[in-house]
């Protein structure tokens, strides 16, 4: 497993909760499409600032995965990447709030390649 430092706080949420229009992910009422957008739009806007700030890819990756995890409390996250046979491959980087719990899922994860 790579495990790449995050460059931000995975736990901070991009607006303040007392802001009129703040969203909170865990709290969404995905029911109503009008909040999936604004929910979609949430996770994007904290995604391409955590990108933007990151110094490798890598590092971008590993820290919008921790980040979308926290903000959908997700407790296990993985990234694929796309290789030249058109499928998508294990990155080897992980999201885990328990990282000892998912050995199993994970080893068995990373021995799968999706189809495109």
């Amino acid at each position: 497993m790579t495990h790449v430092p995050l460059t931000i706080d995975p736990q901070h949420d991009l607006h303040d909760d007392s802001t009129q229009g703040a969203i909170s992910a865990k709290r969404r009422d995905t029911s109503d499409p009008i909040a999936r957008r604004d929910l979609f739009l949430y996770l994007l806007q904290g995604s391409a600032v955590i990108a933007n700030e990151a110094t490798s890819v890598e590092t971008a990756i590993s820290s919008a995965l921790g980040y979308l995890c926290h903000q959908l409390d997700w407790q296990v996250g993985h990234a694929y990447l796309p290789n030249a046979n058109d499928r998508f491959v294990s990155s080897g980087l992980w999201y885990q709030d328990e990282p000892d719990r998912y050995g199993e899922f994970q080893r068995a994860a990373e021995s799968q390649h999706l189809r495109l």
